[in-house]
């Protein structure tokens, strides 16, 4: 009698995929494309095997109707009793990556194999009633695709829109999220993304068509904000939520799955993904296409702006966060890009609030060298009038940061890293630098020198022993007392008069609320009243 034996998944390239130690065919990434095998006996030549491609495993939370499936092949030829269907092509969209969580004890994105997609096929032979289905367990029928596991940065963004509600709370959802909430705030952002999904998933992309589409994409981001900063409402969110959403993209491109650790979450180092992440990097935060006017007359002041941190408002053991934050800094960044302030010459880029970025360290929890700051702001120490690192501070406070200090409190980073207590950033004899902003700076109402340090009030203004270790400098001793302390240490080492300094400014979501428009532009006000103050104490 007629009948069909078995039924495999075979990879792109006609090969049969093995299963892993629970059952499972885990040796494909989503992105590429599988072919089934139906091996018969008794079969005639003429005879034709129909396929069905279905969801055996549902996800939970997860709607029952996923786009493209199920897939119904067209009747298959059987020839000398084997039936092999046309190449299908694994959605990126059936990866459910709201299954994925965030370990806290491992510092890894897990995904319950009971939550990821499964897909099974079932077959059938024209003019019979016999239907192929639930292949023995030792037979290869279940196809658990792979993909990069997003880190601990991007999997906040995954969280429902929603998530107050008691449905929602605390869960993730794959259309329904904050990454998606924030990147529609400008729908070009979307179409960027989607254009740049197009052509690296196309066939045969190679290295120069990849990095092509990235510097492309990328650069559009950074242009796309920059513009909807400067003529509608200034909001730094869509391109920060962008950005990680282009890089997964990047990370999950089957080209790359060995150039990934999906356990880690994490990018091999001096590969070509990274290179095009790096690429990605300098080019969305204009870390590379600073242009100042080559007029002599006029100044050049090269200010930056940071990435939103502290966004976990759902399950972090140390804090409670506000995924709706924004950051001030990377507002002011945004709007003033390539805008002219007094006899000034503007230009902007925005920094991640990463250790990694920072020291050049790749480890969880320590790290020290140097970094991004090094790579991209010693060109311009010799070439720019003027230097204002800001960052957001505390509610109403528009600090001139006096000390800044190479010691680190090593609090948790934006990727949930952290560093040694008391470490310091980078190999240095100086404990602390000062800056040299002007005085005048702090004219307008409202800005003042914060000249406190180890976190106590100074009054009498007094200087720090030679060699102090301060714990804490005049703006604390996270990443913004360190952007400080390393652009001085810059300053000093290549250029001791260039003003350099870094500005606290006010925190606007203090409550967990959305951002304001009104309150940034009035924020701004004041941060361009101070930046003019001291551009016209330059000539």
């Amino acid at each position: 009698m007629p009948r069909i034996i078995k039924g495999v998944w075979l990879d792109k390239n006609d090969m049969e995929l093995k299963q892993d130690s629970n059952g499972f065919c885990t040796a494909i990434h989503y992105g590429e494309t599988v072919r089934t095998k139906i091996v018969t006996e008794n079969v005639l030549d003429t005879d034709k095997a129909t396929v069905s491609i279905c969801i055996k495993a549902q996800i939970a939370g997860q709607s029952a109707a996923i786009k493209g499936l199920p897939i119904v092949l067209d009747p298959i030829p059987i020839k000398d009793n084997q039936a092999i269907s046309k190449a299908i092509y694994l959605e990126l969209d059936w990866y459910n990556e709201a299954a994925a969580s965030y370990n806290y004890k491992t510092h890894q994105t897990e995904l319950n194999p009971q939550d990821a997609l499964t897909l099974v096929f079932d077959a059938k032979l024209s003019n019979h009633t016999y239907t192929y289905k639930n292949l023995p367990r030792k037979k290869i029928d279940k196809l658990k695709p792979i993909s990069y596991r997003r880190n601990y940065e991007e999997l906040l963004g995954l969280f429902h829109i929603k998530n107050k509600s008691r449905k929602y709370k605390g869960k993730k959802h794959q259309i329904d999220n904050y990454e998606n909430h924030f990147i529609g705030i400008q729908p070009a952002l979307n179409i960027v993304l989607d254009e740049f999904r197009k052509q690296i998933y196309q066939n045969r992309v190679g290295a120069k068509r990849m990095q092509a589409a990235v510097l492309e994409c990328a650069r559009k981001l950074w242009d796309i904000a920059v513009q909807q900063a400067q003529t509608s409402e200034v909001d730094d969110r869509p391109l920060y939520w962008a950005r990680n959403k282009m890089s997964v993209l990047l990370k999950r491109h089957p080209r790359y799955q060995k150039q990934v650790d999906i356990l880690r979450s994490t990018v091999r180092p001096k590969t070509e993904l990274a290179k095009l992440l790096q690429l990605l990097e300098e080019e969305s935060r204009n870390y590379t296409n600073i242009a100042f006017a080559t007029k002599r007359k006029e100044k050049k002041v090269l200010i930056t702006g940071f990435d939103p941190f502290i966004l976990n408002a759902f399950n972090h053991p140390d804090f409670v966060g506000n995924i709706l934050q924004s950051n001030p800094s990377g507002c002011v960044a945004l709007q003033l890009h390539n805008t002219y302030i007094a006899n000034a010459h503007i230009q902007a880029m925005i920094v991640p609030v990463r250790y990694t970025d920072f020291d050049g360290s790749q480890s969880q929890n320590e790290g020290q060298g140097e970094g991004i700051i090094e790579q991209y702001i010693t060109p311009w120490i010799k070439e720019v009038d003027m230097i204002v690192t800001i960052s957001q501070s505390l509610p109403n406070h528009y600090d001139i940061d006096v000390f800044a200090t190479a010691t680190r409190g090593g609090f948790v980073d934006n990727k949930n890293y952290t560093r040694i207590k008391s470490s310091h950033a980078l190999p240095t004899k100086r404990e602390w630098i000062m800056t040299t902003l002007p005085e005048q700076m702090s004219k307008p109402r409202k800005i003042k020198f914060n000249w406190e340090y180890n976190r106590q009030s100074n009054r009498k203004k007094k200087h720090p022993a030679a060699n102090e270790k301060l714990e804490s400098g005049s703006g604390g001793n996270y990443l913004s007392n360190e952007i400080f302390y390393r652009v001085a240490k810059l300053r000093e080492e290549m250029r001791p008069q260039l003003p350099t300094g870094h500005f606290h400014i006010s925190k606007l979501q203090d409550k967990g609320e959305d951002l304001s428009h009104k309150q940034t532009q009035k924020l701004i006000k004041i941060v361009k009243r101070g930046l003019e103050a001291a551009i016209k104490s330059l000539d």
